[in-house]
């Protein structure tokens, strides 16, 4: 668990370095592009700006040193890579200010909270990152900075929005959070599209003594419910929904039984699992009356 432990901090400080090596980059493309173009006569306007809610069609290329990756915009009405939550101008915003690509500016756009489920926050794996202009809007003096979020592990496209996700609206099942573990596991997150048989669809922060499981469940069991729209959450007991606390440190992460001692610090999962040796290869989230996904 440790170990586990380890490669997650790991994986967020590389996204960290990652994220703002390509925004230095794109800040200072900006700053050279505007002082080009001063001495064109005249350039052609390439396309216009991204707005909130523009969607990527096409899988852009990682971030080098020479070349900033392009977005490729399509209509969102049919498959998509990802979507564009926020549109900044590197020059008024400089990287790191509170206005810059961030998970702020991502909150904003996936929702704040999802009001239903009581206090439950959803869970769903996403990435972000950022693209530029073209050459040809970069000519017309563009030098704008366009963030994007996506699943964590790009493959299909997929259908629907994250905008609004986690304050009502219905997860793509591209960004679900799967795993393959036990009660006495921490559920350690991989892609949905592998074999699993444990989908985590929230989480909370709780302190003791919490406001109690039976409270949880029924939150939990409501999210679900809106989650992925079935109209038996347990498929005639093929599944079954759980909450479990969840102790994480240097050390690990182990469950935590309850009740919870006064100011005991937890984190509760809502979980749903295959009963039995099966196995599932999609999500559920969305799945409606559809038949499991059994591999």
């Amino acid at each position: 668990m440790t170990r586990i432990y380890h490669e997650q901090m790991q994986r967020q400080r590389s996204g960290v370095v990652v994220l703002s090596l390509a925004l230095t980059l794109l800040l200072t493309l900006a700053i050279v592009n505007r002082r080009d173009v001063r001495g064109l006569a005249a350039a052609e306007p390439g396309e216009p700006a991204p707005t909130i809610g523009s969607c990527l069609t096409k899988l852009a290329p990682d971030p080098t040193f020479t070349q900033p990756p392009l977005l490729v915009l399509g209509s969102c009405d049919s498959g998509k890579f990802g979507e564009v939550y926020a549109v900044v101008d590197p020059l008024v915003a400089p990287i790191g200010s509170p206005i810059s690509c961030g998970r702020e500016l991502a909150a904003g756009y996936l929702g704040n909270s999802l009001g239903r489920g009581a206090e439950w926050t959803p869970s769903m794996q996403f990435g972000l990152s950022v693209a530029g202009p073209d050459r040809k809007q970069q000519a017309a003096g563009q030098g704008w900075l366009a963030c994007v979020v996506g699943p964590l592990a790009p493959g299909n496209p997929y259908q629907g929005t994250v905008r609004g996700a986690f304050a009502g609206g219905t997860i793509p099942g591209a960004f679900g959070q799967c795993s393959s573990t036990t009660q006495s596991r921490f559920p350690r997150p991989i892609s949905c599209e592998k074999a699993h048989n444990t989908e985590t669809f929230a989480r909370l922060a709780v302190t003791g003594p919490g406001p109690g499981l039976s409270r949880l469940r029924a939150g939990c069991s409501t999210l679900i419910t809106a989650q992925t729209g079935m109209p038996d959450i347990s498929a005639g007991g093929a599944l079954i929904v759980q909450t479990l606390y969840f102790r994480h440190d240097t050390k690990g992460s182990k469950v935590i039984a309850a009740p919870l001692s006064a100011g005991e610090q937890v984190e509760a999962y809502c979980l749903v699992s295959v009963v039995g040796p099966g196995s599932l290869d999609a999500s559920l989230l969305g799945i409606g009356t559809r038949a499991l996904p059994w591999v």
